[in-house]
């Protein structure tokens, strides 16, 4: 260690060694814990790094505390925190190892390294950089040995009977890592890492001495907190036979120490007085530091050991610490005035002793737990809560070891936050949290989503959770048919197409449901994600944890009672109060940058389903199984569009007309069979309805009178889009349909409050807008009616629809009387011969373009409305559905 690295010592952080490398894994030891400090500093710096999991073990005592945050969002589901009971002691060590992640992208000279820090601080703020704190950060390059010697503590301290560890897989673990990284290395022995499980740090500092060998000269002593009367610092020194003694002490003006000056002076009269040189900003003291200084060097030991009897001078405690041999003595030190004496030994908690437990929600929804205590076995009361809500309380029986278990088939814990369970028998009350293993498996970005999930049905999420939701619906869209556009051979393109048929029609069959249960079939989320969900699965299950109700039957308990919206998600003000300028416009600025990312997530499904349609042309042969690939996009984009431009952009507006237009023409243009397009219906006639009621809205007049109730200039315009509201409908359904079906289809739909808000709560106002636009007339059946009635009868309505129609029409019957001729309503399907009866035209019947023809015996026809004339003058009017 160079006085570079002496300077280091004080002044590294933990997360700044976090923000240099690339990490798969990290594990973490602490007697203290703050999760609000793990979860705005630690998480998001393991995050930017890769890193996937975090292991933290802390003392019984943090353990506890840390139940007090009751608001975490992530102990439990995006890391673990697992108690450790001493019997003796504490737990006390505050190590940190840190998995290298392999990068693609890393020098094959440089190849990455795991790191062990071994240092004084907890996992707290103060630990990691509030307070002046050392550092030791260890590589299996430079110190094989302490890494060897790391392994054997994580691995005696899994099977100690000194302490009580209810899940010690991830100590294991590291302690196999550790050994891979260091097997094969050598080194000098200079560097150490040591432990209090056999032997105190004060003996095994003077066994280092003892094989060192020489004459010591010197003991500088740096910790918080020292016993009273200074014993084992003397105890050191006389062991040592150092004449001189030198006490650190804070540099933080004002701040009181703990050392015993008057105690050490009677011993050492020249008692010399130090602080670290560590930077101009004035910081606690938590740093522990002991260094003998003689003819060969000095020898240096860091770590959790405080001077105190029970730290220092017994095994009682689980300590740890680096025992580093230096070529000469350190000199990051500065000379200080003497501080107030405050006595300080290490404080003895109340609660030490005060029972907690650990549980685990495993795989098969079981949650095993184990108190952390002496525990009597026999029937204990159970609670399970999340927040402030109480999901469970039942007896379980307790076993001897302190074990119970409880099924958990009836709670669905995706929907759920962070968990703590409580047990209770007599006087004994003992609280832990939750670890949700269906969770805590996923990747880091599937755990983030789940919670992010969570917090957004409930209307607490974040403008990170947001951003997450659509940086992942734009990445999962982007894999939807990655295989089939990425530039390869021509045999493996297709190769690799065909397996994505495959999979594509396995993922929707999995997905459709059936009318009367709709999406009771889908996977949930959290079984997506476990079973490795990518692309459209994925997206499918994110759609229905978002919109879980959306175009399900009502709840027949509820039947009649209007859904009441739950709070909107997106405001942070309570309603009493007002908006600031400046918060007015931060506001603003937030629903442009989140419509720039909509916009980009658009973008992407656009793209999609481009490449779909493209795929349409190009692979008729596959048809059937990218009809349900779009159809699945689609359905992904419905979810996008109601989750995040009517949700929180609230743009209703801008919503319906993307949905009105491009979404509804798509989906009613699917080429599937009924049975795979019934699920689809809902939702189908819930953005018809929507529609239905904005061109109401637009026009000021039921939909139903459009064509008869104003003028033709003013009217023109909204003959078009009620003609295409219903003739998507008809391409949909087929021929003939069900108005009242429809009517209730579409109110179970904007009964969801994500599509109420599509309709501003106008629900009923949209349903009788669709009805009306139903029952209006189309074009073909005017004609009819007025070639059969006569023109003159009909003349008004026809106007209202084009001049030139009702002009046909009175031609066509001034050449009827003229003639004599008749007008017949047939079914030309079956139509073979002239219905006049006054000649013998034959015709035939052909399907040109999916639709009815007539050949032969026709003199001209009218397609579009249905209109033949026979070569004697007879007009044939085709019946409504032929």
């Amino acid at each position: 260690m160079d006085s570079r690295d002496q300077a280091n010592a004080f002044a590294r952080s933990v997360l700044g060694v976090i923000a240099g490398g690339e990490w798969k894994s990290a594990l973490f030891t602490t007697y203290t814990l703050s999760l609000t400090y793990v979860e705005s500093h630690v998480m998001p710096a393991l995050r930017r790094s890769g890193c996937e999991t975090l292991t933290i073990f802390a003392d019984t005592s943090g353990y506890r505390d840390s139940l007090m945050e009751q608001r975490s969002l992530g102990v439990g589901r995006d890391y673990s925190v697992v108690p450790v009971r001493s019997k003796s002691g504490i737990f006390h060590p505050k190590l940190v190892y840190l998995e290298a992640r392999e990068s693609k992208d890393r020098d094959a000279d440089a190849p990455a390294e795991d790191l062990f820090l071994v240092g004084s601080g907890n996992v707290t703020y103060p630990g990691h950089g509030g307070n002046i704190e050392v550092l030791e950060v260890l590589r299996p390059s430079a110190c094989p040995s302490a890494f060897m010697q790391g392994a054997e503590f994580f691995e005696a301290l899994a099977r100690s009977e000194k302490v009580q560890i209810p899940d010690v897989s991830a100590m294991v673990a590291t302690a196999t890592r550790m050994r891979a990284v260091a097997s094969g290395k050598t080194d000098d022995g200079r560097v150490e890492f040591i432990h209090s499980l056999v032997a105190s740090g004060k003996q095994q500092m003077l066994d280092a001495a003892t094989r060192i060998g020489g004459k010591w000269h010197e003991l500088l002593v740096l910790s918080p907190y020292h016993h009273s009367s200074a014993r084992p610092i003397l105890e050191l020194a006389e062991a040592l036979s150092v004449s001189k003694l030198v006490a650190g002490v804070p540099a933080r003006p004002g701040e009181s120490s703990a050392f015993p000056f008057a105690v050490a002076r009677s011993h050492f009269p020249d008692l010399r007085l130090v602080a670290p040189a560590a930077g101009s900003k004035p910081r606690g003291l938590h740093a522990k530091w002991f260094e003998a200084r003689g003819d060969t060097g000095a020898l240096l030991l860091t770590g959790s050991f405080n001077a105190t009897v029970t730290s220092f001078a017994s095994p009682d405690n689980v300590e740890c610490g680096v025992l580093r041999q230096l070529p000469a003595p350190t000199t990051s030190w500065e000379e200080a005035a003497e501080p107030q004496y405050e006595p300080g030994d290490f404080p003895k908690r109340e609660d030490a002793r005060r029972p907690c437990l650990f549980a685990v929600l495993g795989e098969n929804n079981v949650m095993e737990g184990q108190l952390l205590v002496t525990a009597p076995a026999g029937v204990w009361i159970v609670c399970l809560e999340s927040s402030d809500e109480v999901l469970l309380r039942e007896e379980v029986e307790v076993s001897g070891k302190g074990q119970f278990s409880i099924p958990l088939t009836s709670i669905d814990t995706s929907r759920l936050g962070t968990l703590q369970v409580i047990a209770s028998k007599d006087d004994i009350v003992a609280r832990g949290w939750v670890q949700v293993a269906r969770v805590l498996r996923l990747e880091a970005r599937n755990r983030r989503l789940i919670d992010a999930v969570f917090r957004k049905t409930t209307g607490n999420e974040t403008p990170q959770d947001v951003q997450l939701l659509l940086d992942i619906l734009a990445q999962e869209a982007s894999r939807t048919i990655q295989a089939t556009v990425t530039p390869r051979s021509k045999q493996a393109k297709h190769a690799d197409t065909a397996r994505f048929y495959e999979v594509t029609g396995a993922q929707f069959a999995a997905m459709k449901v059936s009318e009367e249960s709709a999406g009771a079939g889908r996977r949930s989320l959290l079984d997506a994600m476990n079973a490795g969900a990518r692309g459209l699965d994925l997206l499918d299950a994110l759609m229905a944890a978002l919109l879980p109700r959306l175009g399900r039957e009502r709840d027949k308990e509820n039947e009649g009672n209007k859904p009441v919206a739950p709070a909107d998600p997106f405001s942070r003000r309570s309603s009493g109060s007002e908006a600031t300028e400046q918060e007015t416009e931060q506001e603003r600025k937030r629903v442009q940058r989140r419509g720039r990312q909509v916009a980009q997530v658009y973008e992407v499904l656009h793209l999609r389903l481009s490449e779909l349609n493209a795929l349409l042309v190009r692979e008729p042969g596959s048809l059937v199984a990218l009809e349900k690939a779009k159809l699945r996009l689609l359905m992904v984009w419905l979810g996008t569009v109601l989750v995040h431009q009517v949700g929180e952009l609230k743009d209703p507006d801008g919503a319906l007309a993307f949905l009105s237009s491009t979404w509804l023409r798509e989906v009613c243009n699917i080429r599937l069979d009924w049975e795979d397009r019934e699920w689809l219906a809902r939702h189908v006639c819930g953005v018809s309805a929507a529609w239905a009621l904005s061109l109401q809205s637009k026009y000021g007049v039921s939909l139903a009178q459009v064509p008869t109730q104003r003028a033709p200039d003013e009217v023109a315009q909204a003959v078009d889009p009620v003609r295409e509201l219903r003739r998507r409908m008809r391409t949909f359904f087929g021929r003939k349909f069900s108005q009242d079906d429809v009517a209730s289809m579409a109110q179970a739909w904007l009964d969801d409050p994500r599509a109420t808000a599509l309709v501003g709560e106008q629900v009923q106002m949209a349903v009788a807008a669709l009805r009306d636009a139903l029952a209006r007339p189309t074009e073909r059946q005017v004609v009819t009616n007025a070639v059969i009635s006569g023109a003159a009868s009909q003349e008004a309505e026809l106007t209202t629809y084009a001049s030139s129609l009702a002009s046909l029409v009175r031609q066509i019957s001034d050449a009827t009387q003229a003639k004599s001729a008749k007008v017949s309503n047939v079914d030309v399907r079956t139509l073979n011969q002239c219905p006049s009866g006054r000649c013998e035209n034959p015709y035939q019947v052909a399907v040109k373009g999916g639709g009815w023809e007539l050949e032969s015996g026709i003199r001209w026809r009218l397609n579009k409305f249905g209109v033949y004339r026979c070569r004697c003058g007879q007009f044939l009017v085709a019946k409504d559905g032929s």
